[in-house]
């Protein structure tokens, strides 16, 4: 190809979710998963928008602390450029299982994917890719482990989803409409008549 630079980030998003896709499926039948609907259940595991999210805004070097850049970025300048190009493209497409902003991460990691792929970038792309998986496998790890040694997982705000978001705002706007209505314009919870 040409221009890889030049290239609809639509597209190589496209590439990249077929070459993810194949690497994560000749993992698992490597590890020796072989029963159709395991190797269905955890490709899903793996390709899931949240996973890859997590995956490139490391890489990208951002980390919890209000979205800033407060890691060491792992990717080269032209790597990144292509992150910012697939994250920030508007996509006339919504997403099945993820919140917009996830989505776009998401979308930008197969660009990257995609673009390396494309670029004959193989020894690049085999490293993002371990990459990935050690660190998905490293959660998993510490997650099983903090689990056997009786530990939860922190489930403060800063770690809501957005279904749940909406769902604390929708409450908190409700219990407000009450207390205007009842305290503020006069009208108690016993009064009689109303």
């Amino acid at each position: 190809m040409n221009n890889l630079k030049q290239l609809n980030t639509e597209a190589l998003a496209y590439m990249g979710d077929a070459v993810f896709e194949q690497y994560i499926r000749e993992m698992l039948l490597r590890k020796g998963i072989a029963k159709p609907s395991n190797l269905h259940r955890a490709a899903t595991e793996y390709v899931r928008a949240q996973a890859q999210a997590k995956a490139i805004k490391t890489l990208m070097g951002i980390g919890k602390k209000d979205g800033a850049q407060d890691l060491t970025p792992e990717l080269t300048e032209e790597e990144q450029h292509i992150v910012k190009r697939g994250r920030n493209h508007k996509f006339n497409s919504k997403a099945k299982n993820a919140d917009p902003v996830t989505y776009k991460w998401a979308t930008a990691f197969e660009a990257l994917v995609g673009y390396l792929y494309l670029s004959d970038r193989g020894e690049r792309l085999d490293w993002i890719t371990d990459y990935y998986r050690t660190g998905r496998e490293f959660d998993k790890e510490n997650r099983a482990r903090r689990e056997r040694e009786g530990q939860k997982e922190e489930k403060g705000l800063r770690n809501l989803n957005s279904f749940e978001i909406t769902c604390i705002v929708v409450i908190a706007l409700a219990l407000l409409g009450m207390i205007i209505k009842y305290f503020i314009l006069g009208h108690g919870f016993w009064t009689p008549g109303i």
